[in-house]
């Protein structure tokens, strides 16, 4: 589009020197509006997960993980996943800019199931028309009962394997049901004697210079679980360096190691935290997992989207001393 390209640097001209333009009798532009396929100008919120080929990250992290020029806003090296807007097949291309915009209207759809999609009234997603057709549709336009389409099965993985599988399996227990809040202790509370073989069995092989040790709960515990630990500022210091969140339950989110790390990386972290946190509910045929951390939930979604499995989430809200507080499923 070189006419459209040239008109646009004129309109840059005008604004970098208004004098110019201004004496010969020119109006100053009020502004200048890209319309186009996905990769024009359209915005969605800074928390939005995105694949892309060194893993799954928040939009706004993207300056974190690529090269962007602050002065041309070109993004190099960022390559995701998208779709061939003609024959709607699964591609991989090259991002061309970034923008990090200040705050703007926003709307924000939900699905039935559960999927949140929020972004400027001109962004687009792709729907099921009433043709049986797929098609973009702003979500400006998007109504009550709009069929959206949720990509799934992409299996683009990012290359991250700084950690052993051991470790990532690990690291979903920690983040299912670990304390690392207490000084230098990295703790799980468990009765499954077969998670807490694998943290014992763990620590005793790669840290025998440190007791593991373990304790009953209190005399109310109804499923006898026990506290399995480890007081050892090495492995502590070696969790933290992989990105282990020490925060409470509200807070807890799945590290960058494991968003952006390879598949048997993936697996074997929700292995653990499906293990350790999650349930199996015989009448449904269900597999589950429930947080009250919204952004630990949206990070699961997208890895099961990712891995070809489409789950749904449900919030519940229940009051906890007093307090209103939602749970995500």
């Amino acid at each position: 589009l070189k006419e459209a390209k040239e008109e646009l640097r004129e309109i840059i001209d005008f604004l970098k020197n208004p004098q110019k333009f201004l004496s010969l009798g020119a109006r100053v532009p009020k502004g200048v509006l890209l319309v186009g396929p996905p990769g024009t100008g359209k915005c969605v919120v800074g928390d939005t997960l995105i694949l892309t080929t060194k893993g799954i990250m928040e939009i706004k992290d993207v300056p974190r993980y690529f090269y962007v020029d602050k002065f041309s806003n070109k993004v190099e090296g960022a390559y995701l996943p998208t779709l061939d807007l003609g024959n709607f097949e699964n591609v991989v291309d090259k991002a061309s800019n970034f923008y990090e915009l200040e705050e703007s209207e926003t709307i924000k759809v939900i699905t039935k199931q559960g999927f949140e999609l929020e972004g400027t009234p001109e962004h687009p997603i792709i729907v099921l028309n009433d043709q049986g057709n797929l098609e973009f549709k702003e979500l400006k336009d998007i109504r009550p009962g709009d069929l959206a389409a949720i990509k799934f099965n992409t299996q683009v993985f990012g290359n991250f394997e700084e950690i052993t599988e051991d470790e990532a399996y690990l690291m979903g227990i920690f983040t299912g049901d670990g304390n690392l809040s207490t000084s230098n202790r990295l703790e799980i509370t468990t009765a499954d004697k077969e998670l807490a073989n694998v943290f014992v069995g763990y620590f005793k092989n790669n840290y025998p210079q440190n007791t593991v040790y373990e304790r009953s709960q209190d005399t109310k515990n109804r499923n006898k679980s026990k506290v399995y630990g480890i007081a050892s500022w090495q492995a502590k210091k070696r969790f933290f360096e992989y990105g282990l969140s020490s925060f409470l339950s509200y807070d807890k989110y799945i590290p960058q190691t494991i968003m952006m790390g390879s598949k048997k990386i993936i697996v074997a972290f929700l292995q653990g935290l499906f293990d350790s946190d999650g349930y199996f509910e015989s009448k449904r045929g269900a597999v589950g997992l429930v947080s009250v951390s919204k952004k630990l939930i949206n990070q699961v979604t997208m890895l099961l989207l990712n891995l070809g499995i489409v789950p749904s989430i449900r919030i519940k809200q229940l009051i906890d001393k007093n307090h209103l507080r939602n749970v995500y499923e």
